[in-house]
This record gives structure tokens, C-alpha cells and sequence, in this order.
């Protein structure tokens, strides 16, 4: 469509961390899966509560202040809580066999691109390449040719004996856990779903949108999982 396509992750560590400090949930991260229409099909691992199953006494339709619905949508947090903290605590070792992440080093960000293609990018970094290009571009017209290569780093997740690929994005540094366990413990932030995570699953719209936190090993040994 030529638009911006949306950031697999949004880093707001970079605003929660200095208020909050990373024992306290600091390093903070969003993330949202559009699963279609008619309660997400298939799409979903575990099983999606519907808010048409949950409707109160006929004041909304959306099951959204039913305290059985908001009991069931905790339920499903909690389940996706234990998932994921398994997974870290098994450093990466799944039913369908174990992750591994590695690092690619590159030249310049344009090697990068010509080898893995644009999808690497989120919106912040396709929206500062545009801008880095504009700004050379009258840079060489006043100055000749200006050499602005800078190398840069991906980061690659593979999954299984046949280390499929999972997920291959430029990082905005150029350094990745070595492994899973180095996460600590992974929390889903649910208190204000309006600004963190929220649920919606009808025939309409199947959407889950998650703002979660990463605590260190050495500070998440009493927070407790379940949140």
C-alpha cells in the first residue's frame, strides 16, 4: 500500500524504564496480533475467551464490564504468563524443538537489505532510513560524494533441526541474549487495558494487544507470574 507498516514490537522501555528501574518492570515492550473475524479461527494456540459467551444483563453487548467475561479474559493472561515463563525457564526448548538466536554482522544498513529484504526494518527504523537518505542526499549536492555507511546488526531466530527461520530483524543495537534464560521472567502488564494489554473477541474483531515486562533473573525470583 506504500504506507508504514506497523512495528512487530514497540520499545517503551525507553520511556518506562527511567520511572520505573528494571527491578520494578522497567524494560517494557508492546505487542498485537489481528487474528480476523469469528473469534480468530484457528489462529490462536490457546483457546480465546468470547465475549458473546459471557453477555450480561442486556447494559452493553461487548461483555466489557462483565466481571465473568474480565474473569475469563485474567484466566487467559495467566495461562500465556505460565506459557512463556516455561519456555524462558527451558531456555528456548519447546515442543517443536529448541530456539536459537545468532547475530549477522553487516557492512552497511543497505547490505543488509539487499541480502534480507526490507522486512527486517520496523516502522521507526524504515521512517529514520527515509529520513538519513533525504538529508544525504542534499548533503551530496552540496558537498560531492559522502560516504555515510555505518555497519549494522540483525538478529535471527530459528526454530527446530532444521533451524527454520522465526524471526530475522535489524536490531536497533548490536547485541542479543545469548540465551532465553538471560530474560529473567515475563510479566503481562493488564491493570488499565485501555494503555496496556486488552482482549477483544467477538464474530466481529478477534484482537489481542499485549504490553508486557521483562524482569532480570536476579531481581524476579518473589514477583509473582500470575500477576
Amino acid at each position: 500500500s506504500g504506507g508504514v507498516k506497523p512495528s512487530a514490537f514497540q520499545l517503551t522501555y525507553r520511556k518506562d524504564l527511567p520511572q520505573l528501574g528494571p527491578e520494578n518492570g522497567g524494560y517494557t515492550g508492546k505487542i498485537s496480533w489481528n487474528l480476523g473475524k469469528r473469534h480468530g479461527g484457528d489462529c490462536c494456540a490457546l483457546s480465546l475467551p468470547r465475549e458473546e459467551d459471557y453477555e450480561n444483563d442486556g447494559t452493553t453487548n461487548d461483555g466489557s464490564d462483565n466481571a465473568e467475561w474480565e474473569g475469563q479474559v485474567e484466566e487467559f493472561w495467566k495461562a500465556l504468563e505460565s506459557c512463556v515463563n516455561s519456555f524462558i525457564q527451558n531456555g528456548g526448548s519447546g515442543n517443536d524443538g529448541d530456539i536459537s538466536m545468532a547475530v549477522k554482522e553487516f557492512s552497511s544498513e543497505d547490505e543488509a537489505l539487499e541480502e534480507c529484504g526490507n522486512l527486517i526494518m520496523d516502522a521507526g527504523q524504515e521512517a529514520s532510513r527515509a529520513k538519513r537518505l533525504k538529508k544525504l542526499q542534499k548533503e551530496k549536492k552540496k558537498e560531492g560524494n559522502v560516504d555515510a555507511a555505518v555497519p549494522v546488526t540483525a538478529g535471527q531466530i530459528t526454530v527446530g533441526g532444521n533451524n527454520d527461520v522465526f524471526s530475522l530483524g535489524l536490531l536497533h543495537g548490536n547485541q542479543l541474549l545469548p540465551s532465553l534464560r538471560h530474560l529473567g521472567q515475563f510479566k503481562i502488564l493488564r491493570e488499565k487495558p485501555q494503555f496496556e494489554s486488552s482482549l477483544i473477541c467477538n464474530k466481529k474483531k478477534c484482537e489481542v494487544n499485549i504490553k508486557f515486562s521483562v524482569i532480570p533473573p536476579s531481581e524476579g525470583a518473589n514477583v509473582d507470574a500470575a500477576g
